[in-house]
């Protein structure tokens, strides 16, 4: 059947050289070095903001060129590559090109690739030392009482002991030094040398008994868990809690820019700024340092996360609970360019057929399996490394002890020397 209203657009180019330029840092754009890519192209450019315009144009049979691509958010580089679209000097201008209205003066944008979300980043909590939170368990002055009451009750032991009764022998308990050792004893949970005769002294062992074993049952369940687990220190969620933290906004690359600035009222409310060119380098005091923190977008955040490859990206990836925008990103072309309604065409059919979705998911596990883990996944193992607060307070017990022994020792010592020797009363 013949078609009266052939496409103006023809579905195979010949392998039409079509040239792609490209803006923005990764994982929007990201630059690989290809041998097999012909001598027009040394490298090849991928991410999510190019992966569906580079589909496009396989479908269509071009020849892709790609240009030198600005891996940066530079804004007078940002210009030079609007510069050469507007002159003709490239056919397609892909990654991190938001739909916005000065964009869409300058050219013709396609339908949106994908959606961001622009959020304060912060550095994430650290965790609470493990001393410190087992500390923490309980307030000061309840661990004040919890030492005083062994000595109270070995002072009340000596003192039961004290009040004569028929027939009962207090032997084991007329020394306080005995009373305050078996007051010791049950608080460890161990026997004592003898058990309480008298009745008076039974009720306080019993009721001393059952609050040992209450006060230690609580503590050693505490304790294992905030071993293994203590927990981190409270985060921030308003900006409010930022500025009280005292943290150093970072601006960087097009959010200098001094319009974009003024939309975001809030900023003003920061006592410190600083301006960093270099992404990486920022990335790296907000990850490793936690010195700063700064605007970033939903995806940029996952990927540096799994580019460095944390084994749990909700402990290293932090926002604050606000939303500032959410951003659409597309393609630019030239004025009056050809190709913007069929490109509209396949963005759609590539978005409803979840080709996205796919390509970030394959996008995360290969960077995550090219990185180097910096830290285990939330799943810790109880081991020996965990238990060091415990041997170290038993050595320091060692310690101890052998220092009371030579003490002991030399003291016997002294006083059975001394005891040979008849003192001067009786010689005279």
């Amino acid at each position: 059947m013949f078609d009266y209203f052939p496409p103006k657009i023809p579905k195979d180019f010949m392998g039409c050289t079509l040239r792609i330029g490209s803006f923005g840092i990764e994982p929007f754009v990201t630059k690989e070095n290809c041998t097999k890519c012909g001598e027009e192209n040394s490298f090849l450019i991928k991410g999510i903001g190019v992966e569906i315009p580079h589909m496009f144009a396989k479908d269509l049979n071009f020849t892709v060129h790609f240009l030198e691509p600005v891996i940066d958010l530079d804004q007078d580089l940002f210009i030079n590559e609007i510069v050469k679209l507007v002159n003709g000097d490239e056919d397609m201008l892909v990654g991190s090109i938001a739909i916005i209205n000065q964009m869409m003066m300058l050219s013709d944008l396609s339908a949106p690739v994908f959606l961001d979300i622009l959020k304060f980043q912060v550095p994430c909590p650290n965790h609470v030392d493990k001393m410190k939170r087992i500390m923490s368990l309980f307030s000061l002055y309840t661990w004040l009482c919890l030492g005083l009451v062994p000595i109270l009750v070995g002072v009340a032991f000596w003192f039961f002991s004290n009040i004569p009764e028929r027939n009962i022998n207090f032997t084991a308990f007329n020394m306080i030094s005995r009373c305050f050792s078996a007051a010791w004893a049950v608080l460890l949970g161990i026997s004592v040398p003898r058990m309480p005769l008298s009745l008076r002294m039974r009720c306080l062992f019993i009721i001393y008994v059952w609050y040992c074993f209450a006060i230690s049952t609580v503590f050693q369940a505490f304790f294992t868990t905030y071993i293994v687990e203590p927990g981190y220190e409270p985060s921030l969620h308003t900006v409010d809690d930022v500025v009280e933290s005292g943290l150093a906004f970072a601006s960087y690359g097009v959010y200098k820019d001094t319009e974009f600035i003024a939309e975001l009222e809030m900023i003003s409310k920061f006592k410190h700024v600083v301006e960093i060119n270099n992404y990486s380098e920022l990335v790296e005091q907000l990850l490793f340092r936690k010195s700063v923190f700064l605007l970033s977008s939903i995806y940029g955040s996952e990927f540096m996360a799994s580019k460095f490859y944390f084994g749990n990206e909700d402990n290293v990836v932090c926002f604050l609970d606000d939303s500032l925008m959410t951003i659409s990103y597309g393609v630019a072309l030239p004025k009056g360019s050809p190709f913007l309604e069929i490109l509209n065409v396949h963005i759609r059919m590539l978005l409803e057929s979840g080709f996205f979705e796919r390509h970030w998911s394959e996008l995360l596990h290969t960077v995550k399996l090219q990185a180097k883990q910096h830290e285990d996944s939330e799943y810790v193992v109880f081991n020996l490394s965990h238990l060091s607060p415990v041997f170290i307070l038993l050595l320091l017990g060692y310690v101890l002890c052998l220092i009371v022994f030579f003490l002991e020792h030399t003291t016997h010592f002294l006083k059975s020397k001394f005891e040979k020797f008849p003192s001067v009363r009786d010689v005279t």
